[in-house]
């Protein structure tokens, strides 16, 4: 056989197995990366906004602040008002917008946050539910809960 006609062989086999392998444990971690297309991101109404502005918004009580990340770090401390839906797993987040969807569809716009500036909760939940037809703004923290709570806004604990 033709050496490397054996090494592309191998070299597919190894891709496909690392592929599966990697889909696989996806579907079993519990924050597990939930596939969003960057044109279904691009489509919505998805602003990054600082913790200030965001104080702004909710001074004037036109959002609903959402908090993306897991219910233990929401229970420590989220701001206050805040809803929880975590975005992972997939099936926690989508019982979270079930369960909060009165309050996602009322007259308000969403402001979500996360843990920091590099987790990607915030987007994930953002596209989920732009997704599921939400037609107003999404505001998303840029630097998340640590911005927030480190400007001391209002914060909250569920202890």
């Amino acid at each position: 056989m033709n050496p490397i006609r054996s090494i592309i062989k191998q070299a597919f086999i190894i891709v496909i197995f690392s592929f599966l392998t990697g889909m696989l444990i996806n579907a079993f971690h519990p924050k597990g990366y939930v596939m969003v297309g960057a044109s279904r991101m691009k489509e919505k109404k998805i602003v990054y906004i600082t913790a200030d502005e965001a104080k702004i918004k909710y001074d004037g009580g036109s959002v609903l602040f959402v908090d993306s990340r897991s219910p233990g770090e929401y229970n420590e401390g989220h701001a206050a008002g805040a809803v929880n839906i975590p975005s992972h797993p997939a099936s926690a987040m989508m019982r979270g917008i079930e369960e909060n969807m009165p309050f996602i569809n009322g007259p308000r716009e969403l402001v979500i946050y996360c843990s920091a500036h590099s987790c990607d909760s915030s987007d994930v939940l953002a596209a989920e539910i732009s997704g599921l037809g939400y037609s107003r703004n999404i505001y998303i923290i840029e630097k998340g809960f640590p911005e927030w709570s480190g400007s001391g806004f209002p914060v909250s604990s569920s202890k």
